[in-house]
C-alpha cells in the first residue's frame, strides 16, 4: 500500500490507495469508523487499468480524492502506459459509492524525464 488519499465524512474515513506490484499498480479502496483499524473493499481494485494501449494500461496510482460535500467523489490520479509518460486522469462517483468510480478523461497528458516520476505527487485543494 502507498500513497493514500483519505476523506472523512463525518462517520466513517474513507482511503484510497495505491498497490500492487512494480508496473501493475492499481488503487483500492478501505474504510474505517475510527481511522486506526481499515476494512479493505472485498472486489479491489476500486480503479483499474486501461486497456491494452490505452494512457493507462500499464498502471494507475497516486491518487487524490474529493469529496463535493455529499454528492460525489472527485478522483485525480497518474497513470502510465510506457517508461516515460506521465499522464493524470480524472474519474467520479456520482452515486455517492466510494468504490465505484468511472474514468472520465485524461487531464494531463505530457512526455517526463523517468527521474522526475518521483515528485508526481497528486494533490487537490479545495477551499
Amino acid at each position: 500500500m502507498d500513497s493514500p488519499s483519505v476523506v472523512y465524512d463525518g462517520t466513517t474515513y474513507h482511503m484510497w490507495y495505491s498497490g500492487g506490484e512494480t508496473y501493475n499498480v492499481k488503487i483500492g479502496y478501505a474504510k474505517s469508523v475510527n481511522g486506526s483499524i481499515w476494512m479493505k473493499y472485498p472486489s479491489n481494485p476500486v480503479l483499474n487499468v486501461g486497456q491494452a494501449g490505452t494512457w493507462d494500461s500499464k498502471f494507475v496510482s497516486l491518487c487524490s480524492v474529493m469529496d463535493t460535500g455529499g454528492v460525489k467523489y472527485k478522483m485525480w490520479y497518474s497513470g502510465d502506459k510506457s517508461a516515460n509518460t506521465l499522464r493524470i486522469g480524472y474519474a467520479e462517483s456520482d452515486s455517492r459509492i466510494p468504490y465505484l468510480f468511472v474514468k472520465n478523461k485524461t487531464i494531463v497528458d505530457k512526455q517526463i524525464h523517468w527521474l522526475l516520476r518521483l515528485i508526481r505527487w497528486n494533490y487537490i485543494y479545495s477551499s
